[in-house]
């Protein structure tokens, strides 16, 4: 068995603008720090991390980095955890996206589930990549506590697969907060989690933007 601690990535700075970002490489937000430096001290008091993961967006992993520096840990960086790709959607609004890609948005704002993100993933291509990950890192894992840092739309589409829950339901199924923890078991390939999104930790609670990635 393994238990998992899903973090979403700290405030980045196009978060802070209300901008899609995805594969773009969006630094965090001085909000965003301090929200790393806090996930940090919640971990340290309250788990026995053996291995720390984090995608290869410097978002996540700079949200990694107070943790393993207080546990003494390295970070095992993986592209594979990283945010959906949304293609010629990076760096714009929804506001710019409605009136640039007006097909493309109204498909994917009817259901996001079964849409693509501009020309990058569609959610299900995102899906499929990120179970496949965190089966190989589990399988790698086994018996131990793992920290992985990773983003918001691939935690909701992974949440769905260990749940039964459809991708046409996804629509239903909240993103969670930047900085927040979620905590997972895994066992003989199935996921459960049993915390989803929390935040109490944080000192500096951020407005949260629905369905932004």
């Amino acid at each position: 068995m393994v238990k998992f601690i899903f973090v979403r990535h700290g405030l980045s700075t196009t978060n802070n603008t209300g901008r899609f970002t995805g594969h773009l490489d969006a630094p965090l937000h001085e909000r965003g720090l301090k929200q790393a430096e806090q996930v940090a001290s919640y971990v340290a008091a309250n788990f026995a991390v053996d291995t720390i993961y984090s995608s290869t967006s410097s978002r996540a992993y700079h949200t990694a980095l107070p943790t393993a520096k207080a546990l003494g840990l390295p970070i095992i960086k993986s592209e594979r955890l990283c945010e959906v790709s949304v293609g010629c959607w990076g760096g714009r609004t929804f506001e710019e996206i409605k009136r640039e890609y007006p097909t493309q948005y109204a498909l994917w704002k009817e259901n996001i589930g079964l849409a693509r993100y501009g020309d990058g993933e569609t959610t299900a291509e995102a899906q499929a990549r990120m179970i496949n990950e965190v089966n190989r890192i589990a399988a790698e894992n086994d018996n131990k506590t793992v920290f992985i840092a990773t983003h918001g739309a691939v935690l909701r589409a992974l949440y769905c697969s260990w749940h039964g829950i459809p991708l046409e339901q996804l629509k239903d199924v909240p993103i969670v907060s930047n900085a927040s923890i979620s905590i997972a078991t895994y066992d003989e390939g199935k996921g459960t989690f049993s915390l989803v999104g929390y935040d109490e930790h944080l000192l500096d609670k951020t407005p949260h933007i629905p369905h932004l990635v």
